[in-house]
């Protein structure tokens, strides 16, 4: 049952002049010393990132990668998953992490640590209780884990807090209710039950304006789904106009599973939790 719709970026690549120019900006990032100096040299090639932003988003049908959201999470950035120039300590109910302090400088330029997201969910913001949210310069790892501090460090060896929509086993810990709220996907007290959490909470996924427009497209579903199965039921009073009816609410499912629609994986756990069978079926043209 997933929430966060996994983007696979391995048949993409940027062009070659892109590479070269971001190749040559993180050598020039290694060369120097101290942190100001790399910050304005981040800061002057920012434009950089901002290049490739249609071209990711196309990956994504134009949707936030975190939260699967078009018009409803408003402006749209392109997020440095690991932050290029500072990282914020991250303390969560209990729940103990650690992070490098000064960023993945040397990650500034690699088009592979780029996620487009939505305002929501990236940028500094409230929620209805005043408490800060947005991804902003977070990236808690699990404590006891390898750091990445320098180009030389391997950052597979860290183990990531936050959910990564690139990693397709991060896809399945998060799903839905049937009031549009996301929920973890996996059992209580483990870590991935933790990663969900906070991801939900720090990324404000739980956002109203989010849970609203989700709610909307699970009742949807579900008005389809049950409308085609009082169909298939009265199977003896079939007509012509009333296979007609039935092809077209499946064809308006099939479109809600798309992955060009807005929060289909909303639709994915409707039809997963759903009592009806058949539409399981309707999930292998969905991928």
């Amino acid at each position: 049952m997933k929430a966060m719709r996994w983007i696979n970026v391995d048949n993409y690549s940027p062009p070659d002049t892109w590479l070269k120019k971001a190749n040559a900006v993180t050598e020039l990032l290694k060369s120097v010393k101290s942190k100001e100096e790399r910050k304005k040299i981040i800061e002057d090639n920012s434009s950089l990132w901002r290049e490739l932003k249609n071209d990711l988003f196309k990956l994504s049908h134009g949707k936030c990668w975190y939260s699967e959201a078009k018009r409803t999470v408003s402006f749209f950035d392109v997020d440095h998953f690991r932050p290029k120039n500072n990282v914020k300590a991250l303390n969560w109910d209990g729940f103990e992490t650690i992070n490098i302090d000064e960023g993945y400088w040397w990650l500034a330029f690699d088009w592979k640590n780029y996620r487009p997201a939505g305002e929501i969910t990236n940028r500094k913001n409230s929620d209805e209780d005043g408490v800060c949210r947005g991804k902003q310069d977070y990236f808690p790892l699990l404590k006891g884990c390898q750091c990445a501090a320098n180009p030389n460090d391997t950052i597979e060896y860290e183990i990531p807090v936050i959910l990564d929509p690139t990693v397709l086993e991060d896809s399945i810990i998060i799903s839905f209710d049937m009031n549009g709220e996301v929920i973890p996907a996996v059992p209580n007290d483990t870590f991935e039950y933790y990663r969900a959490k906070i991801t939900i909470k720090l990324l404000h996924l739980d956002n109203p304006l989010l849970t609203d427009a989700r709610l909307y497209v699970w009742n949807y579903c579900k008005r389809l789904l049950d409308e085609i199965e009082k169909i298939i039921l009265k199977r003896d009073a079939a007509s012509p106009l009333i296979e007609e009816i039935k092809r077209n609410r499946l064809a308006e499912l099939a479109e809600l599973l798309s992955p060009k629609s807005e929060f289909s994986s909303v639709a994915t756990a409707c039809i997963l939790q759903s009592k009806h069978l058949w539409a399981k079926n309707l999930l292998k043209f969905s991928a």
